[in-house]
């Protein structure tokens, strides 16, 4: 299995306002410059999917598997040949919020 993870920490933002952010699938093209358009089916909880059209890249249909209000979700990709997943989680520290990012093949 292939893993990677990125963190950075900041003190700009809260955790509750980077949920928002996150929770609002359907604008995360006005802030991810990466993003052509994302659509979420639904509300942003477990069991939800939405898509996701990467700039230069295919759509791809994505599952939310795991949402814990301001703390964390983890999402799911299907491809023909296996699964991406996505571990997204917010922890305040004493030098501010982390945000770590971790992708597994």
């Amino acid at each position: 299995m292939w893993i990677r993870s990125h963190s950075v920490t900041t003190q700009e933002v809260t955790k509750e306002q980077l949920w928002q952010l996150f929770a609002d699938v359907d604008n995360w093209a006005a802030w991810d410059e990466g993003v052509e358009y994302a659509k979420l089916e639904g509300e942003f909880e477990k069991g939800a999917f939405f898509t996701l059209k990467p700039k230069g890249g295919p759509k791809v249909k994505i599952q939310l598997i795991e949402t814990t209000k301001n703390k964390s979700f983890t999402d799911m990709t299907r491809f023909p040949m296996g699964r991406m997943y996505g571990e997204h989680t917010f922890e305040e520290t004493t030098e501010g919020l982390r945000i770590t990012t971790t992708m597994k093949v």
